[in-house]
Parts: C-alpha cells; sequence; structure tokens
C-alpha cells in the first residue's frame, strides 16, 4: 500500500487560484509510526527514522554535517508493533479504514473565526458539537476506554491511564478547527472543501492536512491499539483544541489551565503537536559560518 498523501486548501482561495497543490509524504501513516513507537515503548521514549532540519553548505553532504540515527523499534511491545506496521497498517482494510476515517472529519466543517465571542455566547462555536458526535461514532473503543473531560465546552482532553503512575504522562495535541472557505470561492475548488473526496491518492478539503489529519491519526493509533487489547505503562493525554486558527484564545488557553492544574508544572514526559514538514537546507556559507 502506498502512503496517503492528503491536501489542505491553505488560503481562503482554491489551490487553483493561488499556490500549486502541496503533496505530502504521508502525514497520516507517518504520525500512525511515530505515535505507535511512542507508546509501545513503556517506559522508554523512541523517536522513529528521526529527521532534523539541516543547514550545512552546498555540495556538503547532510550526513555530514547532521547525522542520522537509525530508525528505533520498541524492544518491549516488539511483537505488537510488526503486527500493527507490517500488517494492519499495509493491508487494504486498513487503508479503506483510514481513509473513511479523515474523509469523515473533513466532511464535518468546523471553522473558527477571528474575535469571536466567548462559548455560550457566540452561536458560531455550535459547529464542533457534531464533530463530536462523529468521533463518539468513529472511535467507539477511545470512548468505552479512556477517560474524556471537556474543556469549555469544545475542547478535549482524553486520558489513558497506564500502569504505572511513577512515570510522566505523555501528552499529545492537535486542533479540531479549520480556517474558514470563503464562500464566494466555493465553485472553484477543485473538489468542495469540505467533501472529503478520496481521488486515489489524495484526500481532499479543509482539515485534510492542517490538523484533522493529526488528530485522527492519534486517534486511530489509539483505537487500533485497543484493538490489540494493547494496555499503555505511561499514561496517554490527549489534548484537542477548537480554535487554534484563531489564536487559541478560548480552546488551548483553556485546556492549558486545565493541564496546569490536574497535573502541575514540568508533569509530562513528552509533547507531541502539529508540526512542519521536513526539509534538507543548504547555503553558501560555510559549516562554521553558520
Amino acid at each position: 500500500m502506498s502512503l496517503i498523501p492528503m491536501v489542505e486548501k491553505e488560503s481562503l482561495l482554491p489551490n487553483s487560484l493561488s499556490q500549486p497543490t502541496r503533496k505530502s509524504t504521508g502525514p497520516l501513516k507517518t504520525s500512525l509510526y511515530v505515535l505507535l513507537a511512542l507508546i509501545c515503548t513503556g517506559t522508554a521514549l523512541y523517536s522513529v527514522q528521526p529527521h532534523f532540519f539541516c543547514v550545512g553548505h552546498a555540495g556538503t553532504a547532510s550526513a555530514d554535517i547532521c547525522p542520522q540515527p537509525g530508525a528505533l523499534v520498541p524492544s518491549k511491545n516488539g511483537a505488537l508493533w510488526k503486527g500493527l506496521v507490517e500488517e494492519t497498517y499495509n493491508s487494504q482494510e486498513f487503508h479503506d479504514r483510514a481513509v473513511n476515517w479523515l474523509g469523515g472529519a473533513v466532511r464535518v466543517p468546523t471553522e473558527s473565526f477571528d474575535r469571536m465571542l466567548p462559548v455560550g455566547e457566540d452561536p458560531r462555536w455550535e459547529v464542533f458539537g457534531p464533530f463530536h458526535d462523529y468521533l463518539l461514532t468513529a472511535f467507539p473503543l477511545i470512548h468505552t476506554t479512556l477517560e474524556l473531560t471537556k474543556v469549555n465546552t469544545y475542547g478535549l482532553v482524553y486520558v489513558w491511564k497506564g500502569s504505572d503512575e511513577t512515570q510522566k504522562p505523555l501528552l499529545l495535541a492537535a486542533h479540531q478547527d479549520v480556517v474558514p472557505v470563503n464562500p464566494e470561492t466555493v465553485d472553484v475548488w477543485t473538489h468542495p472543501p469540505y467533501s472529503g473526496y478520496f481521488d486515489g491518492e489524495r484526500i481532499w478539503g479543509r482539515g485534510s492536512w492542517d490538523d484533522k489529519s493529526g488528530l485522527i491519526g492519534i486517534m486511530t493509533t489509539i483505537e487500533t491499539l485497543l484493538e490489540n487489547d494493547f494496555k499503555p505503562t505511561r499514561s496517554v493525554v490527549l489534548a484537542f483544541g477548537f480554535d487554534e486558527e484563531a489564536s487559541g484564545l478560548h480552546g488551548a488557553s483553556a485546556i492549558g489551565k486545565y493541564l496546569l492544574e490536574a497535573y502541575g508544572e514540568n508533569a509530562f514526559a513528552m509533547l507531541v503537536d502539529e508540526g512542519g514538514a521536513y526539509h534538507r537546507v543548504y547555503t553558501t556559507k560555510q559549516p562554521n559560518d553558520v
């Protein structure tokens, strides 16, 4: 099975009128491997096929500038890792499930806007209710196993309790909201912005890249682990805000305060959140001048 690249319309205009279509290197599937490794390792935290932003001078091999460690496979739960990575995640059945999970999430519009009134005063927040309903239906094991707290109504904090409370939890974060679509441009989009259309290679629509791919990647990893009766050693906390595109004033801010009150300072072993792509960058400067 090939990776599943996804397309996100970055501006208020469709790609045909703004920037060329971007192709990912499979952010959903890559996130599954990384999250699976983090959760399955138990007492240690590893990275999978790590790549770093690398700056050197033209003609210098990147491996000489920023040597990369090899991929690490969890020594604990290695059989589960192998089964999921080599069999489940590479099956056509899982491919179809992943497409349906992300496409379904894209089909629920969750736009956030600048200068929105507080939750309860601005009816535009209510679009997140149907998205919560979708997650409940799509990921039943998560909702019967993990503890869910809704922060400021629409912020989601899930807790997957581990067997060893002495270990700091892992915090996985993403956001539910997407950039608004200019109604005047809808008819010139290649595919409707909330179609979740799968063309055989890419999933189209708002959120397919930023950041429902991250949120659904997290949920997919945990749902498949639960299907395999996995129980984590280290607790795993999920935090999903609802207004990142509008600076997080009502979502991330409230979740941050909640987590601080619930866990205290320096409480998490690692935070994994939305990030950019990986690049190799070269400059005409000598390495010792960079």
